[in-house]
């Protein structure tokens, strides 16, 4: 994991203080210089809770954007005709975070209908997520009469690239904010760090599931052997979620089914190269922190009229 050197307690403690006081302050500036004395306390690495502090700014900007004619009426923005959109969240993150949640009350303002799909925490193995993913999505598209519009989030705009490949007729195009869908993605150490006790965690799971299934109804089965089979099961469980984890890189090589739309941000957690493809319809350079691209207002104006261009365009067009 990276470190930032000794001071690294007092450098954090002293940053809140700022960012405490900044946060009640009317003057930007304040949040700014808390940010750049923060890195001046930077060694030779900067971790990413760092980087991602211009989120502080960003919700901020949210803030007096809600105050704004455009959020209360979307004024000058295209409104949608309550058709669905699809919302799914990124990597071990919630439906009721305030990113999402400010996402789905826009989209409402818009005129549209957001539904979330996939599990209410996105941090199980991909084969459970991609599975209720394709059930919700499935019921979606029967209650919208037809292929919706889709936002994935991070992780969740991958998720949902690859459900496209297996089901393109669902989608009428997705939108993905920040989402590592080039093969060749790379993410931060630490968030690599924690995807691998929650992939661990899931291959026990799959695995412990597994070995329940099995001794279902089978009460003459000595114990040692029971013992033994379920840690067999656990094992195929973890190399199942390491197979499914490859089959996923894979697809994510295969050429787009669907037009994307892909907003890029400043890098970070997800490198700003993982975030887009070469067959994407149009690429949006957002200059957003990772975690603030639901709620700074120049990517919720663009996403307003690029929902509305994915289901208003009878030309638009997907892969080349």
């Amino acid at each position: 994991m990276m470190h930032i050197g000794n001071r690294s307690g007092d450098a954090l403690s002293l940053l809140a203080k700022k960012l405490a006081v900044a946060a009640r302050n009317p003057v930007i500036d304040d949040i700014t210089t808390a940010i750049r004395l923060a890195e001046s306390f930077m060694f030779e690495e900067k971790p990413i809770v760092y980087k991602e502090l211009a989120m502080c700014l960003e919700m901020k900007e949210f803030n007096e954007f809600k105050k704004t004619e455009t959020w209360r009426k979307g004024k000058g923005l295209p409104h949608g005709d309550g058709r669905k959109v699809a919302l799914l969240q990124g990597f071990c993150e919630t439906r009721n975070m305030p990113q999402m949640e400010a996402l789905g009350e826009w989209l409402v303002r818009m005129g549209w209908s957001p539904d979330f799909v996939g599990p209410k925490w996105n941090g199980y193995s991909i084969v459970h997520t991609l599975n209720q993913v394709n059930r919700d999505m499935s019921g979606i598209v029967n209650a919208n009469e037809g292929p919706v519009v889709a936002i994935g989030r991070s992780l969740g705009g991958t998720q949902l690239f690859l459900l496209s490949q297996s089901n393109p007729k669902w989608f009428k195009g997705l939108i993905t904010l920040d989402s590592p869908i080039n093969p060749e993605f790379t993410f931060a150490e630490e968030v690599a760090m924690i995807g691998i006790p929650i992939r661990l965690a899931n291959g026990i799971a799959l695995g412990v599931h597994k070995a329940q299934k099995a001794a279902a109804g089978n009460t003459h089965v000595h114990e040692p052997l029971t013992l033994l089979n379920a840690s067999k099961a656990i094992g195929s469980g973890i190399l199942s979620c390491m197979h499914e984890e490859l089959i996923a890189v894979r697809r994510l090589s295969e050429p787009a089914k669907i037009p994307i739309i892909a907003y890029r941000g400043k890098g970070g957690i997800v490198a700003r190269s993982s975030a887009v493809r070469p067959d994407a319809m149009l690429i949006v350079e957002t200059g957003a922190t990772h975690m603030g691209h639901s709620i700074k207002p120049s990517v919720l104006t663009s996403l307003a009229r690029d929902v509305h261009r994915l289901y208003n365009s009878n030309d638009v067009k997907g892969a080349v």
